[in-house]
């Protein structure tokens, strides 16, 4: 059983409630508008290509679509990890509803990982930095490092090859097997996308994670607007 949180406006004003749905049936659910007046009515959730839609019948003629915030409990599946630098070490998924999130799991013998997939996304990190209330981004190290002065050690050598000596711009986690568990992760690198009501659209890459967010202007690409000569037929 999940329990969410949603929104929804009526006669100008927003109201605030917490449906539980058991899975992506009905359930009923009280909405108090005032200390003295309150509707009663059925939930309905079904899933479309955005997540999670709720729609709420107040009366037989009457239907509310329902905004999905977020979900009040931790987001499904959690992590589990052993060391974290960026974030506090308790942090749970369900800190960062409302924005992307893209773990990344990696790790530092993994050349894919660290001379590709990472520098992707250090690039979308750089990018997009006026989004950054837009999205987040995990590298969630395996376990076959026990601390962080240990995987500081493996990278000294890749930050001077790959990196041009820079560190990581997101947080880091070591897993402790849980959180690979958890997201079926079997290789490296793998990255998940999640969206901003904390459901899992799949596996993805930085690209997928850019395409989430508005895109670019043309000063942001890099490109100069003077470049372009525009000419008549």
């Amino acid at each position: 059983m999940i329990v969410w949180k949603a929104a929804f406006s009526l006669l100008g004003r927003t109201q605030v409630f917490e449906p539980t749905v058991d899975g992506w049936k009905e359930s009923k659910a009280i909405l108090v508008l005032s200390p003295n007046r309150s509707l009663g009515g059925l939930v309905t959730a079904s899933k479309s290509d955005r997540g999670m839609e709720l729609t709420m019948t107040l009366t037989p003629t009457v239907r509310v679509r329902v905004k999905l915030i977020c979900r009040e409990l931790n987001f499904r599946p959690d992590w589990g990890f052993g060391d974290a630098r960026g974030i506090e070490a308790d942090a749970k998924l369900a800190d960062f509803c409302g924005k992307w999130v893209f773990p990344e799991f990696w790790g530092y013998w993994c050349g894919l990982c660290v001379a590709r997939s990472l520098l992707e996304l250090m690039s979308l990190h750089e990018d997009y930095a006026d989004q950054r209330d837009k999205f987040v981004v995990f590298a969630v190290h395996n376990d076959s490092v026990e601390s962080f002065a240990e995987l500081d050690e493996k990278l000294k050598n890749i930050k001077a090859r790959y990196w041009e000596e820079k560190d990581l711009p997101f947080s880091i986690l070591i897993d402790r097997g849980a959180t690979e568990k958890a997201y079926g992760i079997h290789a490296q690198p793998t990255g998940v996308l999640i969206n901003p009501e904390g459901l899992v659209i799949g596996s993805a890459i930085a690209a997928d994670l850019a395409a989430k967010l508005p895109p670019l202007s043309i000063g942001k690409l890099g490109i100069d607007d003077s470049d372009f000569v525009v000419s008549r037929m």
